[in-house]
């Protein structure tokens, strides 16, 4: 019903596979992709030494009309904003568009999903 597109503000590379994780996405999604909101996050909003812009991030999801929103999974912030407005969009779409089929989930892992160690996420608070 919508995706998440995450990448590492500072981590250049990351940004620069978000296009194909969307033409992945876009492959799974096929004929429903005009009725699917996705958000860009830009993560680890809380470091200093980022190598992607906000302008940078932000006319790309233009171009590609995504929203786009910066988040710090460390310290929480703009996590839940950024679920609420995907969860806004989803139900905006849903109510234009009622017939809309869900698609099945599907997931693009490019990420170790062990936890670091010495890590806790504050959303397990």
């Amino acid at each position: 019903m919508g995706a998440l597109l995450v990448f590492d503000i500072t981590k250049r590379e990351t940004f620069q596979h978000v296009f194909t994780w969307f033409k992945e996405f876009q492959a799974i999604a096929s004929n429903n992709m005009e009725h699917l909101p996705i958000l860009l996050i830009g993560n680890k909003s809380d470091l200093e030494d980022r190598m992607v812009t906000e302008e940078e991030a932000n006319n790309f999801a233009k171009t590609n009309n995504f929203n786009y929103i910066e988040t710090s999974a460390r310290h929480g912030n703009d996590c839940h904003k950024a679920f609420q407005v995907l969860f806004q969009e989803i139900y905006k779409v849903q109510s234009q568009y009622p017939s809309t089929k869900p698609l099945e989930i599907a997931y693009i892992d490019q990420f170790d999903p062990k936890p670091r160690e010495g890590f806790e996420c504050p959303c397990s608070n």
